[in-house]
């Protein structure tokens, strides 16, 4: 039973008959028939594991093993595939399954796929995908989908169709503009573009009006687009390293903004409206030129981190800095930027 490995690292053992009735997720890191045989033997043995106990696989899988009716009940399956093996058919008969990932060697998705209109989350990261098949829009009850590092430029129209959806994330890709399908998405609360060649965001941007998420770092964007002020729900913005000059005085209508990132860019200076975010808990102005800091910071009664250069401060904005300091605001030099998943309320996943 060594080839059966619970949480990554701890193998099954028989005899903790207790332990194995509450079974819910196994870990195997590779499948082949000799480990398929085990698992059989295993689940029909003296100490049975029902099929609705396996609830969660994580598997490498070497080539097809054939049926894997033990795991009918799978709810969260993760398959990282060797080079030259092909999606299993019978991925299509988990009734259940609500969040799937998949590791290929091989960039080409079958179609069969797309006919899990159950799933929840599909996760098709760091898989070097060069377009997404049309075919995605028969997942309606898709909530999340995850496309990072892919080799993406636009996604299909049928993406509208998703009316579910409220993740997306496009992290790494080759887009050199926001895909007019993802402005019909009106439940999209989360949206990931960092990290591609995006220069401008679309006029009618703001009929995402549900987003609360957005993150459009590291794109030669420029200027503030202007039409994020429109979004009075967003309570996470980042735009480090995108080469932008100023920050407009609309900054302020964003009451609910909760983090603000504008890291790496041109900035020379903060507009007084900064003091209108009653909110805002973090702000992250590395990496700019920023010499004056507006008096009005310190109306930020929930600011609990600032993020900036003081060395080009003015003597008046170095004495702001060491009053917001006896407030209790820490003024830090770094940051960690999180990434998009870490604000989703998720299920509880062991392999992710």
């Amino acid at each position: 039973m060594s080839d059966i490995v619970l949480f990554k690292n701890t193998p099954i053992i028989r005899e903790e008959a207790t332990f194995l009735e509450r079974l819910r997720a196994v870990f195997v890191p590779y499948l082949t028939e000799t480990t398929l045989d085990a698992l059989d033997q295993f689940h029909s043995g003296n100490y049975i594991i029902t099929n609705h106990h396996i609830t969660h696989l994580s598997l490498r899988l070497q080539n097809d093993p054939g049926s894997l009716e033990i795991f009918s009940e799978l709810e969260f399956l993760q398959i990282d595939f060797d080079p030259n093996v092909w999606i299993p058919h019978w991925i299509t008969n988990m009734t259940n399954l609500k969040v799937l990932i998949l590791v290929l060697q091989n960039p080409i998705i079958p179609r069969e796929i797309f006919n899990l209109s159950h799933l929840h989350t599909l996760i098709l990261e760091k898989n070097s995908l060069p377009e997404l098949s049309d075919h995605i829009g028969n997942l309606s009850n898709l909530k999340e989908l995850r496309l990072e590092q892919n080799k993406l430029s636009s996604l299909p129209q049928s993406i509208t169709q998703l009316h579910s959806l409220t993740l997306v994330e496009l992290d790494y890709g080759n887009f050199t503009e926001i895909p007019s399908c993802i402005l019909s998405l009106s439940k999209l609360q989360a949206f990931s573009i960092s990290c591609n060649k995006i220069t401008s965001l679309p006029q009618n941007f703001y009929q995402l009006e549900y987003l609360e998420f957005f993150d459009a770092s590291i794109n030669p964007i420029h200027t503030f687009p202007e039409t994020l002020f429109h979004l009075r729900r967003l309570k996470y913005l980042y735009l480090n390293n995108c080469n932008i000059k100023s920050i407009p005085k609309f900054i302020g209508d964003l009451d609910n903004l909760k983090d603000l990132r504008l890291a790496n860019n041109l900035i020379n200076d903060i507009p007084f409206e900064i003091g209108h975010l009653k909110s805002l808990e973090i702000l992250n102005l590395k990496g700019n030129n920023i010499e004056y800091i507006p008096h009005t910071i310190r109306d930020l009664k929930n600011l609990k981190f600032l993020v900036i250069d003081s060395k080009v401060l003015t003597k008046d904005s170095k004495e702001i800095l060491g009053l917001l300091k006896k407030e209790g605001v820490s003024v830090i030099k770094r940051i960690v930027n999180p990434r998009l998943h870490h604000f989703i309320t998720r299920n509880n996943i062991p392999f992710n």
